[in-house]
């Protein structure tokens, strides 16, 4: 009996799971002067603790999305300012992690979640731009 229990649980909690788990929709950027903003768009609200997210010292920022599964293939549009040199999305058991190199170095990152949309929206900050280069225009007085 315990152990007919113990499969019941096992399987109503699958279901569950199964049910319940939110699908990775679509990853989109905006390049900006000190780095890029992510949005991360999935079919249902995921939790705050179930965003994770780590960078390392070789311009990797890894997110990962408990929770979430990934069935499609999500092809970002090129990024204009070639800060993005790569971007993978590996999809486990019961998570997808999505790794982003950049070109330049990352200082930090933002993750903010919005759980009553189903989105997150990932700020990664890396250097300034410089515009010592440019010279402004003067105005002559006479």
């Amino acid at each position: 009996m315990l152990k007919n229990l113990k499969h019941i649980i096992l399987f109503a909690s699958l279901v569950v799971s199964g049910v319940a788990a939110s699908v990775l929709e679509d990853i989109r950027y905006d390049p900006k002067s000190n780095g890029i903003m992510l949005s991360i768009d999935y079919s249902e609200p995921v939790p705050d603790d179930n965003i994770i997210g780590w960078k390392s010292d070789r311009n990797w920022l890894y997110i990962t999305l408990l929770g979430v599964k990934y069935e499609s293939q999500i092809q970002p549009t090129p990024d204009p300012n070639n800060l993005i040199k790569e971007l993978v999305i590996d999809s486990f058991d019961e998570s997808v992690q999505i790794a982003i190199l950049l070109t330049k170095k990352i200082h930090w990152y933002d993750i903010i979640n919005s759980e009553g949309t189903s989105s997150a929206v990932v700020f990664i900050h890396t250097e300034t731009v410089s515009y010592t280069h440019l010279t402004l225009p003067t105005k002559r007085i006479v």
